[in-house]
C-alpha cells in the first residue's frame, strides 16, 4: 500500500522536523490540529512558524521511499483560527 510521508516545517529554523508516515491527507492534517490545539505546545504558541506538508510517498510492501512535489497541507496559524472560533481561546487564555 502506499502511504504518504509528511513532515512539520520550522517556519523561523527554515528547516523540516523528522517525517512521519500517515495514509491519507485528512488524517495526518487531523494529528497535526491535534498537536495545534494542545495548549502546551510550540505549535499552539508559535503557530505563524508550523507547516505541515506532504514531501514523499512510501510503499509499505517494498519499503521503497519516493519523492514527490512538496505539498502543503496544513499551516498551524489556519488550525489556530479556527480553533479560536470554535471555542474562544487563544493564548492568553
Amino acid at each position: 500500500m502506499i502511504k504518504n510521508v509528511y513532515a512539520v516545517r520550522d517556519v523561523k529554523v527554515g528547516a523540516y522536523r523528522s517525517p512521519h508516515i500517515s495514509e491519507a491527507d485528512g488524517k495526518a492534517a487531523r494529528d497535526f490540529g491535534a498537536a495545534v490545539r494542545d495548549p502546551a505546545s510550540h505549535f499552539f504558541n508559535y503557530p505563524e512558524d508550523f507547516e505541515l506538508w506532504k514531501i514523499a510517498e512510501y510503499q509499505d510492501e517494498t519499503g521503497q521511499y519516493t519523492n514527490t512535489e512538496h505539498q502543503l497541507i496544513e499551516q498551524a496559524v489556519n488550525v489556530k483560527i479556527r480553533l479560536q472560533r470554535e471555542t474562544g481561546i487563544t493564548n492568553e487564555n
